[in-house]
């Protein structure tokens, strides 16, 4: 009869053994306990057209990501996780139709590192999210059409507007 502690050593034995086998012949630990690599928030990208305003988070790796609405006031968070924020200090002033304020923040612990890019509306809005490649579009289109732009008053314009109140004088006369 063999003795329990010399059974649960010759257990760790064949343990120790199997998993020698299993790294000699490449097979490492599971994918889950590789780190990913560290995502790098490096550009904010903002551009608008016919009320829409886009927002691009450009990182270094396919990003993964979460989007929440908050109220009062509007905003947008996107909480990207296992990334940071680098050149990002003071908030970028889009002042679009649609998008105030966009602000850049990192939350860094022992445990997890999350970037998160907060965009303040300017008016009530609705947004559509999607990754390519490594950065995030936010796509944010306000609930009231921008009012129609007036176009700058023409030279010819003036010269009309002249003639008229020449020939409106001398009818008067």
């Amino acid at each position: 009869m063999t003795s329990p502690t010399i059974a649960s050593s010759s257990a760790r034995v064949r343990r120790r053994g199997l998993l020698g086998l299993l790294c000699r012949f490449g097979a490492g630990p599971p994918a889950a306990a590789q780190s990913p690599a560290l995502n790098v928030v490096h550009r904010l990208e903002h551009r608008e057209a016919d009320g829409r305003t886009t927002v691009i988070i450009r990182g270094t790796v396919t990003p993964t990501f979460t989007v929440y609405k908050l109220e009062r006031p509007g905003r947008l968070v996107v909480d990207l996780a296992n990334s940071t924020v680098k050149g990002y200090d003071d908030p970028v002033e889009a002042e679009t139709w649609a998008v105030g304020l966009i602000t850049a923040s990192r939350h860094l612990d022992d445990r997890s590192a999350v970037a998160r890019v907060t965009i303040g509306f300017r008016r009530a809005a609705s947004y559509q999210v999607r990754a390519v490649g490594p950065a995030v579009w936010v796509e944010i289109t306000a609930a009231e059409r921008p009012p129609a732009a007036r176009p700058a008053p023409s030279a010819d314009d003036a010269k009309a507007r002249a003639l008229r109140r020449e020939a409106e004088s001398l009818v008067g006369r």
